[in-house]
C-alpha cells in the first residue's frame, strides 16, 4: 500500500480508506507494503484473490507493480503495465 518515494504518506492513507470501506462491505483484506522485499512476498504468498492498488507516483503508477502482479498472475485494480507507462511519461501520453 505504499510506493518508494515522496507520496508515501498519501498512499498509506488512501489505502486505509479503501481497506475500510472493503471491510464494512465484509471483505476480509490486507495491507501489503510492496516497497520492501517481505511485502513483495507476501504478495505472492499472501493468497489474496486480488490486489485494490492504492499506490501513488513512481513504482506505483508507472507500470512497475502492475508488471510484477502480472507476472504472479495476481489481478489488480487499475490501468496495465503499457497504460501505466504511458500516463506516467507526460511527455508521451500528450503524444498518444
Amino acid at each position: 500500500m505504499s510506493g518508494k518515494n515522496s507520496e508515501r504518506e498519501v498512499s498509506f492513507s488512501s489505502g486505509q480508506c479503501v481497506m475500510s470501506a472493503f471491510e464494512e462491505l465484509g471483505y476480509a483484506v490486507g495491507m501489503v507494503d510492496p516497497a520492501t522485499y517481505a511485502g513483495i512476498r507476501r504478495l505472492a504468498d499472501g493468497g489474496f484473490d486480488c490486489v485494490s492498488l492504492c499506490l501513488h507516483g513512481v513504482y506505483g503508477e508507472d507500470g512497475c507493480i502492475q508488471g510484477h502482479l502480472d507476472l504472479i498472475g495476481l489481478p489488480y485494480t487499475s490501468s496495465d503495465v503499457l497504460s501505466s507507462a504511458l500516463a506516467i511519461n507526460k511527455a508521451m501520453a500528450k503524444v498518444i
